[in-house]
């Protein structure tokens, strides 16, 4: 079983999958691949601020096998498909 942190973006709902657990990434790895992704939402200060410790906090740990983590947004945001 392979383990990955999923990160979700509260402006656009895109998602990144960071592959290990919390104890492989920092809180700061956390909140400085948020801030990537928020700077394309040209954000003032304290509204990027605000989303990108939302983006940590709420990063959820997944338990899931190991070709399911190949299917995983790991190397880019992803954005969800219109419904």
């Amino acid at each position: 079983m392979a383990r990955a942190i999923l990160l979700t973006c509260p402006v656009c709902d895109a998602t990144l999958a960071i592959p290990g657990d919390r104890d492989d990434h920092a809180r700061p790895a956390l909140l400085e691949a948020a801030a990537d992704h928020l700077a394309a939402h040209d954000l003032r200060e304290s509204a990027l601020a605000i989303r990108k410790h939302e983006i940590a906090s709420t990063a959820q740990e997944r338990l899931l096998p190991a070709d399911d983590l190949d299917d995983l947004p790991t190397d880019r945001w992803a954005v969800p498909a219109p419904a």
